[in-house]
């Protein structure tokens, strides 16, 4: 497995301290974090660290291919670390936002490849983003 220094140099970026952080925290972490929990993390190690540095670091990455940035609505953006295709649920009432492996990786991956062959395209991204609600807010 490759380190964090060595995938932001694969993706042409300068190795900084603050960068390798951040990018471990997002991929040490299923929470899919905002850039406001991210920076409040940050800040524990960098105390000098600004809230736009963090803010320009998460945009420069999802330029990149490192995060997926999800909207949830009203401007509030989520990012998750893990590129690899997956399915993700987004809880309307509490606004957790979870991953959902297993059958829905199968099923992204038959779409990429069906909408590519029946459809004549070179498929780059598919993404599945289910919104409802969780278990826990039904119960409540």
């Amino acid at each position: 497995m490759k380190d964090n220094p060595e995938i932001i140099r694969e993706h042409n970026l300068r190795v900084t301290p603050q960068r390798e952080l951040i990018l471990k925290l997002l991929r040490e972490s299923n929470l899919h974090p905002s850039a406001e929990s991210l920076y409040i993390q940050a800040k524990k190690r960098y105390p000098c660290l600004s809230f736009n540095t963090v803010y320009r670091t998460l945009d420069l990455f999802e330029q990149k291919g490192l995060v997926k940035r999800f909207d949830v609505g009203e401007n509030i953006y989520r990012y998750d670390g893990n590129i690899t295709p997956h399915a993700h649920f987004f809880c309307i009432k509490c606004n957790r936002l979870d991953d959902m492996d297993g059958e829905f990786t199968d099923l992204i991956q038959r779409i990429g490849k069906d909408a590519g062959l029946n459809y004549d395209v070179k498929v780059t991204a598919v993404e599945l983003f289910i919104q409802g609600i969780c278990i826990e807010c039904k119960r409540g």
